[in-house]
Order: C-alpha cells, then sequence, then structure tokens
C-alpha cells in the first residue's frame, strides 16, 4: 500500500491524533480536520484487520507520517496485529513531528524511493533499500530546505526479508545476489 498526500499534526487536534489528508478533507479548522479526514490510526486498523496478506508493505509519504508509527499514537494490541506475519513493514517519509518536503512536484521521499529502485532494479533487501532512502532523504532536504526530515521504518519481528522488485529478464525475476 503507497499513500502520498498532505498529514495533519497531532497539534492539529485536540486528541492529538495524525490525519491523512483526503482530496475533500476540510482544513480551516480542527473540527473539521476531524470531520473530513482519515485518521492515522484508523488506517493502520484497517490494515491490521483486513489485509490477510503475510507480507505487507505500506509506505506513507506524508507530513507526519511518522506518527502512525508511535506507540502513543496506536494502541497496543493495534501495534501487535499491525506487526503479525513473516513480513510487514510500514515505511513512513518524516518523524511525527516532522513535514516531508516536496521539489518539484513531488516528495523527495518518493523520488528517492524510485530513484534507488530502479537502479537496483528491485534486488536490494527493503531494509537496506530503506537505509539507502533514508540516507539520501536527510541530505537532500538539509542541503535545499535546511531543515530535518528523517524517514522511519518498523517492522514486525519475524519479518522476512522482502524485495520490491525483480530483475527484469532474469530467470523468474529473480535476483542476482553473488
Amino acid at each position: 500500500m503507497y499513500i502520498s498526500t498532505h498529514g495533519s499534526s497531532r497539534d492539529d487536534d485536540i486528541r492529538q491524533v495524525t490525519y491523512i489528508y483526503t482530496y475533500d478533507t476540510n482544513v480551516t479548522s480542527r473540527d473539521q480536520i476531524f470531520a473530513t479526514g482519515l485518521a492515522m490510526v484508523d488506517i493502520s486498523g484497517i490494515i491490521s484487520s483486513r489485509c490477510l496478506a503475510q507480507r505487507t508493505v505500506v509506505i506513507f509519504d506524508t507530513c507526519h507520517s511518522g506518527a502512525g508509527l508511535a506507540a502513543q499514537t496506536l494502541a497496543t494490541a493495534e501495534i501487535d496485529r499491525l506487526r503479525q506475519g513473516a513480513g510487514r513493514y510500514v515505511l513512513s517519509s518524516c518523524e511525527a513531528d516532522q513535514n516531508s518536503y516536496e521539489d518539484s512536484g513531488h516528495g523527495y521521499f518518493t523520488e528517492s524511493l524510485v530513484e534507488h529502485l530502479r537502479s537496483s532494479k528491485g534486488c536490494t533487501p527493503l531494509t537496506d533499500l530503506f537505509s539507502q532512502v533514508r540516507n539520501d532523504v536527510s541530505q537532500k532536504v538539509l542541503q535545499a530546505r535546511k531543515k530535518d526530515q528523517r524517514p522511519v521504518m518498523a517492522n514486525s519481528s519475524s519479518a522476512a526479508p522482502i524485495f520490491l522488485g525483480a530483475a527484469v529478464g532474469s530467470p523468474s525475476g529473480a535476483c542476482n545476489t553473488a
């Protein structure tokens, strides 16, 4: 699952909930965000209760998206459900208290993710890919904006390695790991 949109800060809600903005979210007041946005805790609940796949990758490129990984946002039972399976990974473009910056109409996080996937042809384990993206985004945003943006990742304790693609033209799409 990949979500790229705007997101609210915990400070924008009286209950300290982070929201994902949909195309019709009304951001004129805190009450309107609550009434028209999609709570990050609801997204986490849907993924943990409705997604039956054992291996899942969820990617958020939104401001304050790291709040979806914070214990104070999600109940312990929800975090445990989200982490169940052979491989559950959640990648967020920034920490809970940070903005996710854009350049030329798209986020630095998405641009870096696509760039690293293309260069590796999908043959890099997700954890290694994320490490490259995290370093790339942090450096680019600091250089261009003089701001901090630190992507974060959470995964299930029993997460098996996941590759987001496979080499084109190789037998069975296998990656050459030799």
